[in-house]
């Protein structure tokens, strides 16, 4: 009779002793791990405020309340080496989107994104144009300008709420409709430039309400009625200016048709200045983020083709009396990986 087969019998008895120091190694592992383990520090980037630019020498500091430990920095490029310590210095030599990485200890990582612009052009001072005029003005009161650049023959005015030409002499008057912050600009001979910040206030009678006081009643005198003249006729054009001063029409589609053009490079954000109530400096919401126009072009030319755009939608508001936008919304998704 054959005897029976045992599980000892089937399989080699080296086999428990390899499992077994596997076993024993891995708990050693996990204990020296444990023993040594750091959690991470919570540690802020910091970097000046305002806006950075291509040469310029960027700090950036580590700040934690624990210190200590190796910190080492990446800028979102490849053309430098990596810097270590918890101040460091780097300059850009492109301007973009850079992603700063602090790794601490090889294991934790904190971020931030930051954006370089070019460096500023030094202005010529033989292409200013030189003007003087108030820095403050009230809402229907007349304020003057007046151009002093030496060898001036031609002038074109803007005065900040519209995108047409205000007036074209040397000496120009406006009278302001609208309360707010205007920008001033001159244009000389088509190629200097000048610019002036004015702040418009509504006057404080019309702000608190309040009335003139009455004059004293004096004794009715006898007026001899006129002749009755009749109304000239308004002319159509005099009644169509204020239309005429209103912003150009746009759509869902030409938004998107000047966003496209930013992606493929051929346009910049500079194609949405005739339908934005605010200049350049006006921010906007790109995939959740507020974001200024100069970083939003930053952001759409690292898509860099439209057929990587997955799915674009833009909503946008504008104001019902001058036809102006005055806010915007673009979330725009990337073919295979979404954005975050």
């Amino acid at each position: 009779m054959k005897a029976p087969t045992t599980f000892n019998s089937i399989i080699d008895p080296s086999v428990f002793l390899t499992l077994g120091i596997a076993a024993f190694t891995s708990l050693l592992v996990l204990v020296y791990r444990v023993y040594h383990f750091e959690p991470c520090q919570e540690i802020e980037i910091s970097v000046k405020q305002g806006l950075l630019h291509v040469g310029e020498i960027i700090q950036f500091k580590a700040i934690s309340n624990s210190g200590g430990g190796r910190m080492e920095w990446h800028f979102g490029s490849d053309e430098d080496a990596n810097k270590t310590g918890s101040v460091v210095n780097h300059t850009f030599k492109e301007p973009g989107r850079y992603e700063v990485v602090l790794t601490t200890n090889n294991t934790c990582k904190r971020y931030r994104t930051i954006y370089v612009r070019e460096a500023p052009v030094l202005v010529d001072e033989n292409l200013v144009a030189k003007f003087s005029g108030p820095e403050l003005a009230e809402v229907g009161t007349p304020v003057t300008f007046k151009d002093s650049t030496a060898g001036a023959t031609q002038w074109e005015w803007w005065f900040g709420e519209n995108n047409f030409v205000d007036a074209t002499d040397r000496i120009a008057r406006y009278t302001y409709e609208t309360p707010g912050t205007k920008k001033v600009r001159l244009l000389v001979n088509g190629h200097k430039v000048g610019e002036k910040m004015i702040e418009v206030i509504i006057p404080k009678a019309q702000q608190s309400g309040a009335r003139t006081r009455p004059s004293p009643k004096r004794q009715p005198t006898i007026v001899i009625p006129k002749r009755p003249v009749q109304e000239p006729l308004q002319n159509p054009l005099e009644a169509n200016t204020k239309e005429e001063k209103m912003f150009p029409e746009i759509n869902r589609q030409g938004l998107e048709a000047i966003l496209k053009s930013i992606v493929e490079g051929e346009g910049t954000v500079a194609g949405f200045y005739p339908y934005l109530c605010s200049d350049e400096s006006m921010q906007v919401t790109y995939n959740g983020t507020t974001i200024n126009l100069s970083d939003l072009n930053m952001e759409l030319r690292d898509v860099k083709k439209i057929k990587k755009i997955k799915s674009l939608d833009i909503q946008f508001s504008k104001n019902p009396t001058t036809n102006c936008i005055f806010s915007m919304s673009i979330v725009l998704e990337k073919k295979g990986f979404p954005f975050f």
